[in-house]
């Protein structure tokens, strides 16, 4: 893998996203998929989490609370930047790979996300389906590596899996597929049930997880199927 040059590519493409440049984010998202390994096998069950990572990387690579015009409140839509340590994920290689797969592929999930709500009509579905499909992707990579439902102890893993989560239930949303939506939403509460932000590294990254659970739990909260929202 061209870690380095991945690593710059797609971090570069968040500043495009936070910027509302999708078609530059997009293809520079696409150039660093190229750089990465495309060796996802899943590794012994033996490997380990990490969670020791720079303090000063660590923040960037997690959340945001600058959200792209484009997008609706209801989505994540900041895109997650990559570390360039070889332990940043897991203190397994193969894992790190994995890991750096799937987080490009959700920023690009991003990029299709909010090219639905630029777009209408059937345009504006195939836009929203092309980006539940690789949420599913970088969620089903993240499965293959050991995420299953609960908090792994790794801030950015677990950022993953909640802006993931989230984003498929807000897509379902737009879709109309309510039943999906909240399904997703089920999911994304059994995973916030487990994330305690006491185990990560540094106050800052537990108070910007902490926000993070706060935002997605309210979403899940607000974003109903409409006859339920008028009823309530």
């Amino acid at each position: 893998m061209s870690r380095q040059i991945a690593v710059n590519l797609n971090n570069k493409g968040v500043l495009c996203l936070k910027e509302g440049k999708l078609v530059e984010a997009f293809d520079l998202f696409r150039t660093a998929l190229m750089n990465v390994s495309g060796d996802v096998n899943c590794p012994q069950e033996s490997f380990r989490w990490s969670q020791t990572q720079p303090a000063s990387s660590a923040p960037a690579a997690i959340y945001s609370v600058t959200n792209n015009s484009s997008s609706t409140p209801f989505m994540y839509s900041s895109g997650i930047n990559l570390l360039s340590s070889i332990t940043a994920y897991s203190l397994e290689s193969s894992v790190n790979d994995t890991v750096f797969s799937s987080i490009v592929i959700f920023n690009l999930a991003i990029v299709y996300h909010l090219k639905g709500f630029e777009c209408s009509g059937s345009q504006s579905r195939i836009q929203f389906f092309k980006a539940m499909s690789l949420y599913q992707k970088s969620y089903m990579l993240l499965v293959a590596v050991g995420v299953l439902k609960t908090a792994t102890g790794n801030a950015v893993v677990d950022m993953v899996c909640m802006s993931v989560f989230n984003n498929l239930a807000e897509v379902c949303f737009e879709l109309s597929d309510f039943s999906e939506c909240q399904r997703y939403f089920v999911c994304l509460m059994r995973f916030l049930d487990s994330v305690a932000t006491y185990i990560y590294d540094d106050d800052h990254t537990s108070s910007m997880l902490f926000q993070a659970k706060i935002n997605f739990l309210l979403n899940a909260t607000l974003l109903q199927e409409p006859f339920l929202a008028a009823a309530a």
